[in-house]
């Protein structure tokens, strides 16, 4: 008897892990979600996500996108305007279309932000402390509605500090 007690016990303890396992491999599968923008039912998922990354309380903005479209820069404008720095990795003035170059320029004037520039800046990344959206494309409104992108949304810590290593490697070797 005092044998199958203890078999018993040991039973309950291994089910405990099991349970304490499976809740968090179903915890980090949630943290990484792909999804589809500009398709139909989903032209604004895209936007939708950076929208609220954006607008989501946090202590720093880090952006890599090679050019910026309007509502976004209104959008960055009023992050800054409430104290919440901003750095943006951008490609050169000059690789910039002349009708995306006036955005930029009003960006390089403004408080708390922050740009640097990159030529080899090719796809779009916005994080802040607790998540990072990234996909193809510019921080352009229009063009993120009207192309078909996959998008990826990440959450979990780890993953966003080897992305922020990333981010920080188009940095110049004197701000890393």
């Amino acid at each position: 008897m005092d044998r199958v007690t203890q078999l018993r016990v040991e039973n309950a303890k291994l089910k405990q892990k099991v349970d304490d396992l499976e809740q968090r491999i179903l915890s980090i599968v949630g943290l990484i979600k792909i999804f589809p923008s500009g398709v139909e039912k989903k032209k604004e998922e895209l936007n939708n996500k950076i929208q609220e990354l954006l607008s989501t309380p946090s202590s720093k903005v880090r952006i890599l996108t090679p050019k910026i479209g309007p509502f976004y820069l209104g959008l960055i404008s009023q992050i800054a305007q409430k104290g919440t720095p901003v750095l943006l990795i951008i490609n050169d003035r000059r690789n910039i279309p002349a009708e995306y170059q006036q955005y930029y320029d009003q960006l390089k004037n403004k408080a708390n932000i922050s740009i640097v520039n990159n030529p080899n800046v090719k796809y779009l990344l916005v994080m802040n402390d607790t998540e990072v959206v990234y996909s193809g494309g510019s921080l352009v409104q229009k063009e993120l509605s009207g192309s078909i992108l996959v998008g990826t949304q990440v959450k979990e810590k780890n993953k966003i500090t080897k992305i922020e290593k990333i981010f920080n490697n188009m940095l110049p070797s004197f701000m890393r």
